[in-house]
């Protein structure tokens, strides 16, 4: 294929549309969640964990925000990534496979971004709970399973890829 990838108009698939939804009240609730209950909200919340979930250092809840920040900032950068798939680093994409291979990427970041909506919102969720006295849900099992799902995110997408450039191969 030519050494610039063409630059396709394709649509957002309906998976995407409902995971960017998801993200979106994910965050959302993590913010109304913040302005309704911050009265109620210790002035120390947990800045830093370990492995097995113990805080390791306590920071003001003003540091709420630069987790909500970081989250939103990650989330919208994704964004804008997904919007040019062209300019992704493919290996070996032909013009069977490109459309493909472009969706294909552009679902990866799609889902990972997502996954990060959820994910951000959650510690600040779980940050709060601990502020209060309640237990924690960060531990070594949701360490485990976070790095699961966005190992098997990436596996699965690079298993897809790869399926493309075989089909795409056999077609020709």
């Amino acid at each position: 294929m030519e050494t610039n990838p063409p630059n396709l108009n394709l649509k957002m698939t309906a998976i995407e549309k409902l995971l960017n939804v998801l993200g979106i009240l994910s965050f959302s609730g993590v913010i109304v969640y913040i302005i309704f209950t911050w009265d109620a909200i210790p002035n120390q919340i947990p800045g830093h964990y370990n492995e097995a979930g113990e805080v390791t250092r306590w920071g003001g809840r003003e540091e709420l925000f630069i987790l909500l920040g970081i989250g939103l900032l990650l989330w919208f950068g994704m964004t804008v990534m997904e919007r040019f798939p062209h300019v992704y680093n493919y290996r070996n994409l032909t013009e069977a496979n490109v459309k493909g291979q472009y969706i294909n990427s552009r679902m990866l970041v799609n889902v990972l971004k997502n996954e990060i909506a959820i994910l951000f919102p959650f510690i600040i969720w779980n940050d709060i709970r601990v502020a209060r006295g309640l237990p924690s849900y960060i531990n070594t099992w949701s360490l485990v399973f976070i790095i699961l799902l966005f190992a098997g995110t990436i596996a699965f997408f690079i298993v897809l890829s790869s399926r493309l450039k075989k089909e795409a191969a056999n077609e020709s």
